[in-house]
């Protein structure tokens, strides 16, 4: 719930839907959810396993991940790319269900490193791996209820 966060994503969807209609939003909403579903149990699936692939440790998996968030809350102090310039939409050919929305407000850094962690093969059996599917799936369904 704390990395995932679905009330943070509130504000953001809220400034990136505000000119669509209401059937639009909700299907952005629910493609996002849907996305970010599909990134997070991407990870929790081969999370690990990419990472050993690429030589890549757990500890510089979490400095990237924060790397990452700093800029994404740098870009939001200064609203880049939530606004409209003149003349013109700066989302305009963007799918703000895959990026922002999808990817990294909702399956951010922050959770997919919890997914990663969570489901280490080395400590984690098959049962207790599922237990991080499950509270994934029951936060992801908090999102449409707090639109």
């Amino acid at each position: 719930m704390a990395t995932i966060d679905p009330f943070s994503v509130i504000p953001v969807y809220i400034g990136l839907t505000h000119d669509l209609t209401a059937d639009a939003r909700s299907r952005v909403l629910l493609r996002a959810i849907l996305i970010a579903f599909g990134i997070l149990f991407a990870f929790l699936i081969v999370g690990e396993l990419a990472l050993d692939a690429m030589g890549i440790s757990v500890d510089a998996f979490r400095i990237a991940g924060g790397i990452v968030l700093l800029l994404v809350g740098v870009r939001m102090v200064f609203a880049q790319g939530t606004q409209s310039e003149p003349g013109g939409d700066t989302m305009a050919g963007r799918d703000i269900a895959v990026f922002p929305l999808g990817m990294p407000y909702v399956a951010g850094p922050a959770a997919i490193m919890s997914i990663v962690l969570l489901t280490e093969n080395d400590l984690h059996s098959i049962q207790q791996a599922c237990t991080p599917l499950i509270s994934l799936c029951l936060v992801l369904t908090l999102l449409p209820q707090t639109k």
